[in-house]
């Protein structure tokens, strides 16, 4: 069966300005919102359940990493042996619990993924305890991040 909206999600005006505010307090009452935005409040709950539903949005905390202790953070270029399977790799990667995620690229390496460490001793731990017991994993190469910004979450504003 072929789905007629093959496209991406339609969200209108009002759903753009009900994520830009719980980006910036994802703790806003839906009170608070509804008033914000001209609506009700039912309309504002059907709204973050529909977004949600759809996978167009979501609200969740995030931990700041430093707080959890994590001081690196360190992007990871991987080398998947010539045969094996790369998005089988990708989501093994993906399981660790370190990770934050896993791109496959079209570069000099297959994936990308980002991961996070305590110091330089968890880091090796992740490297040869998790990473390379990953079948398939040819090479690895990190990147450290040396000053590390706060994520922001802002960055998809310009949805449409």
């Amino acid at each position: 069966m072929v789905s007629r909206n093959s496209g991406p999600p339609q969200i209108d005006e009002i759903d753009q300005k009900l994520i830009r505010l719980l980006e910036k307090d994802g703790r806003t009452t839906n009170r608070a919102l509804a008033s914000a935005l001209g609506i009700t409040e039912v309309t504002v709950a059907s709204r973050i359940r529909r977004l949600s539903e759809k996978g167009i949005a979501q609200v969740v905390g995030i931990l700041a990493l430093e707080s959890g202790g994590f001081n690196f953070s360190v992007m990871i270029g991987v080398t998947v042996k010539k045969g094996n399977s790369i998005p089988r790799v990708a989501k093994a990667i993906a399981k660790i619990e370190e990770s934050r995620g896993v791109s496959i690229v079209d570069a000099y390496y297959d994936l990308f993924a980002s991961v996070v460490a305590r110091d330089q001793e968890h880091l090796k731990e992740i490297a040869e305890s998790k990473l390379f017991s990953i079948e398939g994993i040819e090479s690895i190469e990190f990147f450290v991040g040396i000053d590390p910004r706060p994520y922001k979450p802002e960055w998809a504003l310009n949805i449409s």
